[in-house]
């Protein structure tokens, strides 16, 4: 589960979806709703920025979490990739540090979603390991009964 919500930049609206305490995705379109568009230089733009919070700044970390296009023509220039993302950058700075909480609720539920994670992983571990047991529990038994009743005498792995 993650925050969603709308950031305006001075290029236009965009949507956003905090996933954690350190990283927010930010993007044109928005999981089936109507695209929004950033519109640099009378052109509209696609755009999809991945920000990671380090050392209380938000920054990409490679080339691949920035990515940029135009919806009609060639691809954009340097200049307007590197105008356009230092923009949303800075609009997304702006914004969470007037609403820090919401940091801290995405932080909340990613750790709610891991745990109820690890739980269920838990659950089927501890479901096999009934089973396994069960099943060690019956070849024991049966190796047993093959003992007892051919009054054998084999030199067996002791029960840990």
């Amino acid at each position: 589960m993650y925050i969603n919500g709308q950031l305006g930049t001075k290029f236009g609206n965009i949507g956003y979806a905090i996933t954690n305490g350190g990283h927010v995705s930010l993007m044109t379109g928005d999981h089936g709703q109507p695209e929004r568009q950033l519109v640099y230089r009378g052109n509209p733009y696609y755009f999809h920025l991945h920000l990671f919070l380090e050392g209380g700044e938000w920054k990409t970390k490679n080339y691949s979490d920035c990515y940029i296009s135009r919806r009609n023509g060639p691809d954009p220039t340097a200049v307007a990739k590197k105008t356009i993302q230092e923009a949303v950058t800075e609009a997304w700075a702006a914004y969470i540090a007037l609403h820090p909480e919401l940091l801290e609720k995405a932080e909340g539920l990613r750790l709610q979603s891991d745990l109820k994670s690890h739980d269920e992983k838990l659950a089927k571990l501890e479901g096999e390991r009934g089973e396994l047991l069960s099943e060690r529990t019956k070849l024991r038994n049966k190796l047993n009964d093959l003992l007892d009743r051919n009054k054998w005498n084999l030199p067996l792995e002791e029960d840990e």
